[in-house]
């Protein structure tokens, strides 16, 4: 089945929680961080130390309401094509952002995600990985939340 990207937007539903996108066009700034290699064993990117302190200190939102106040301002979907055409499914991802709006870690929660190939999960990370949200200079120094996207390829 081939799978096109105006097929893609009519059967792809993503929910963010309280996220929503200013711009799918923009240009990520090639100054921002790379998180570096995916973790295979605990299928994750970044600064590990940034998520466990926030849940050690209560501060992560694990709920549906994402990361509060934050917007997404750029996202990049062209590896979804990828992700659907493997079949359809839930994928939960917790992320850490900085204030600058970049993203220091992102992790699938395996528990609530029902995607179970490894491949599509590292596309997932990667994908999420180059989100960027609005700057917010008041906010802690890192703001953790979850992600969910929805992958339905029947609609």
């Amino acid at each position: 089945m081939k799978i096109t990207s105006g097929v893609i937007a009519g059967i792809l539903l993503i929910t963010l929680g309280l996220f929503s996108c200013y711009s799918s066009s923009a240009t990520r700034d090639s100054s921002s961080p790379s998180l570096g290699k995916i973790d295979y064993n605990t299928l994750s990117m970044g600064d590990t130390t940034i998520f466990y302190n926030a849940l050690q200190s209560g501060s992560i939102d694990l709920s549906e309401n994402g990361i509060p106040n934050r917007k997404v301002i750029y996202r990049d979907h062209t590896s979804l094509n990828e992700l659907v055409a493997n079949g359809g499914g839930q994928i939960f991802v917790h992320t850490c952002i900085n204030r600058a709006g970049d993203s220091e870690f992102v992790k699938i929660d395996q528990e609530n995600t029902t995607i179970e190939d490894r491949n599509s999960l590292a596309t997932a990370l990667k994908m999420i990985s180059n989100y960027r949200f609005e700057k917010d200079t008041l906010a802690p120094e890192y703001q953790c939340g979850m992600l969910k996207l929805f992958l339905d390829v029947n609609k």
